[in-house]
């Protein structure tokens, strides 16, 4: 999963995984997603930052949805529940769907600490789109972020 993203951010490092890879599990449940590799678009809103700055906070990353990621969408986020990224723990919790919308929460302990409320909608099969709500304690203290997320498919996974 490659993902562009500016240097010297580690802070958001753990927000941009949950992200990226939260939606995919979340959509495999809410919907029956169809199998491929899926372009996901992560835009970070912070209060007080200049729009130029908000710019740079786009994450942008390519992945392959196995039909095994598709059809089985708990075992994918207990692997998240066992994720560990420097110090920081995380687990899914109030998980819920009802329609086309899945909503979860995720808490994260440890070296940064973190509170994730997220919201998905699935246009299709095809796509998706929603929020991630952030609150979080920063290197000059508590942090507050949006990240906005369109995701869809673009065709076959590459061998």
């Amino acid at each position: 999963m490659a993902v562009r993203q500016p240097r010297n951010n580690r802070y958001l490092n753990l927000c941009v995984l949950a992200a990226l890879v939260v939606p995919g599990w979340c959509a495999a449940a809410a919907t029956q997603i169809r199998p491929g590799e899926w372009e996901v678009t992560v835009r970070m809103e912070m209060p007080g930052m200049p729009a130029q700055a908000m710019a740079q906070q786009t994450h942008i990353s390519k992945s392959c949805v196995t039909p095994e990621m598709a059809s089985d969408p708990r075992a994918a986020a207990e692997r998240l529940n066992n994720h560990n990224q420097g110090g920081t723990k995380c687990a899914m919790a109030d998980y819920a769907i009802s329609g086309n919308t899945s909503t979860w929460s995720i808490e994260c302990t440890g070296a940064h600490p973190a509170h994730m409320d997220g919201e998905m909608i699935y246009d299709s099969d095809t796509a998706h789109h929603g929020t991630t709500k952030i609150a979080m304690q920063g290197p000059r203290g508590p942090m507050q972020m949006t990240q906005v997320i369109e995701a869809h498919r673009i065709g076959d996974c590459k061998p």
